[in-house]
């Protein structure tokens, strides 16, 4: 990974390469909409601009924002922002760094010249097209159908197991008896 996005060996991969691989997998050119990327730094310099973008990474801005959403991995990878820009940096090492993230899920910055085994994690804007939409009310009702049944279960294994001899029985958590009901829906 170079400096920047914008010129990195990484944007061309990510929108040639990895773009060719959807393509032949079944995607179409319109499937993927391109998007704007703020390339700002940490420290709010706009030295890098705006890219425009079918496959980027995602800021560090962004990371935070889809935190609580994104799943750990096991390998580190990239973000595209830099530290800082070669304008506000007093030596030429500490614009070399960029924001990377760890298998725990924690940012940090990195040197971008020495990769570090990091791998990247494509982010794409896909088009409204593709979305499936259904009634979830039917779902709902279907869940409260459900919950109702464990609780008629609860209620009927109390009376069932009202005398001494029952000391040592448990009923099922809501997981297991669910788990239970599936496989004998399935039989």
């Amino acid at each position: 990974m170079r400096k920047r996005f914008r010129d990195s060996d990484i944007k061309v991969w990510l929108n040639r390469e990895y773009l060719n691989d959807l393509y032949e997998s079944g995607a179409k050119p319109t499937d993927i909409i391109p998007f704007e990327l703020d390339l700002k730094c940490t420290l709010g310099q706009r030295e890098y601009g705006i890219d425009t973008v079918k496959v980027g990474l995602l800021t560090l801005e962004e990371y935070g924002e889809y935190y609580d959403i994104i799943p750990l991995i096991e390998d580190n990878w990239w973000l595209a922002i830099p530290w800082r820009t070669p304008k506000h940096s007093l030596n030429n090492k500490t614009n070399a760094r960029t924001w990377s993230v760890d298998y725990c899920g924690e940012y940090c910055p990195e040197n971008c010249y020495s990769y570090f085994g990091n791998g990247v994690r494509p982010t794409l804007t896909f088009s409204s097209s593709l979305l499936v939409s259904f009634d979830t009310s039917e779902m709902e009702k279907n869940a409260e159908n459900i919950w109702n049944e464990y609780i008629n279960y609860l209620h009927e294994w109390a009376i069932d197991h009202q005398n001494i001899n029952c000391a040592y029985s448990s009923l099922a958590c809501y997981d297991e008896w669910l788990d239970n009901e599936l496989d004998e829906d399935r039989d």
